[in-house]
């Protein structure tokens, strides 16, 4: 999954430290735990698709940043975009996924009352070979 390769790069005080240095590694893929605390992300594949031809794929990855500011959530947001914009290369050590291209494609922002937190939500378009 490239979702795993691209939380533990995201999560980490070595490959991200802009994002870690925010949420501290809170960063989840597909929902939080019980308990969570804040600001993290949560990450979430919201659509794929694999080119038969060159058995590449494109994915669609969107990253929610919460926290308890606008300002902190648009911050988060922006260190997330920083990392997967332009990324192109094998994700972190030890990872089967090759980026070939990695386009950041839109921001959007709400504010979610059952938890009380502002949300900066990152879509990715990632196109990988395994």
């Amino acid at each position: 999954m490239i979702e795993t390769d691209l939380r533990a790069m995201l999560a980490s005080s070595v490959t991200s430290s802009d994002v870690y240095n925010i949420c501290a590694g809170r960063v989840y893929v597909g929902g939080f735990p019980p308990n969570v605390t804040y600001p993290a992300v949560v990450m979430f594949l919201i659509n794929e698709n694999e080119d038969h031809m060159s058995y590449a794929r494109e994915d669609r990855i969107q990253y929610s940043c919460y926290a308890d500011y606008y300002s902190s959530a648009m911050d988060l947001a922006d260190s997330v975009v920083s990392k997967i914009k332009g990324l192109q290369r094998l994700i972190s050590t030890g990872s089967t996924q090759n980026v070939l291209r990695s386009l950041y494609d839109n921001r959007t922002y709400l504010y979610d009352d059952s938890v009380s937190k502002h949300v900066a939500i990152c879509d990715q378009l990632i196109q990988y070979k395994r």
